[in-house]
């Protein structure tokens, strides 16, 4: 009878310790009862019932993914790889486990198929000066699809763009071919506002005759300066009339 006793108290002592859980504060417990989903429990101590719940552990704290290197064609023909990290985490434990088999490995797979599918509609100029508004429109994109899978995508970046060799020498010469047509606008409009000038001070001069006599006076002065031994005097146009006459 003691035999029995001891065996009977050893048993409950057993089923005791195997029915509490202790879970930390970024754990929860998603409890399944005889096969159905019941509860989600944590953090701290709680009790389940030996051989009747089972639990699964979620972690809520952020999971940072690196995507893998993807190689993706953008719009305008150029193949480039890309590479990305995403940030995440479990918003709701029951759905994370029964509405996904796996919802790491889900996410994963998402990213890389939105990251080629995003991408593959953008230019390469848009990749490289836009990069800030494709990672929201990524995000947007994993984020709508994760809900439904009780996980919230926090954050998508971009980290490389890899363009080979050829690309990038191509991508130099029309950035130099860019800085010499900027060049030759500025030029030429520094000269039409030079010649919309010049003809204010034509306009100027045709008033007033005595102002083309102090301009002759201003050049010569100016090539006095210089020490040459040759001077070239403006002749005035009107001193002809004279010897024709």
């Amino acid at each position: 009878m003691d035999n029995v006793l001891i065996t009977i108290v050893v048993v409950a002592l057993v089923l005791l310790v195997s029915s509490i859980k202790v879970l930390r504060e970024y754990e929860r417990a998603v409890v399944f009862t005889l096969g159905r989903f019941t509860s989600t429990k944590g953090p701290g101590l709680f009790l389940i019932l030996p051989g009747i719940q089972q639990i699964v552990k979620i972690d809520l704290r952020t999971i940072v993914l690196d995507v893998p290197p993807q190689d993706v064609i953008s719009r305008d023909n150029v193949s480039v790889r890309v590479s990305a990290v995403v940030y995440f985490k479990v918003t709701d434990p029951s759905r994370a486990v029964i509405q996904v088999e796996d919802y790491f490995s889900a996410v994963s797979q998402l990213s890389q198929t939105t990251l080629r599918s995003v991408l593959g509609q953008h230019e390469l100029d848009e990749m490289l000066a836009e990069r800030t508004k494709l990672n929201t429109h990524i995000q947007q994109i994993l984020d709508e699809h994760a809900d439904a899978w009780g996980i919230q995508i926090s954050l998508v970046e971009i980290k490389h763009i890899d363009i080979n060799e050829t690309m990038v020498r191509a991508i130099a010469k029309q950035a130099e071919a860019e800085r010499e047509r900027r060049a030759k606008v500025i030029h030429a409009d520094g000269e039409f506002q030079a010649s919309a000038k010049l003809l204010e001070a034509a306009d100027v001069i045709a008033k007033n005759p005595q102002a083309l006599q102090l301009r002759y006076l201003q050049t010569l002065a100016g090539i006095a300066e210089e020490k040459n031994s040759t001077i070239v005097f403006p002749f005035p146009m009107e001193l002809l009339s004279i010897f024709k006459n």
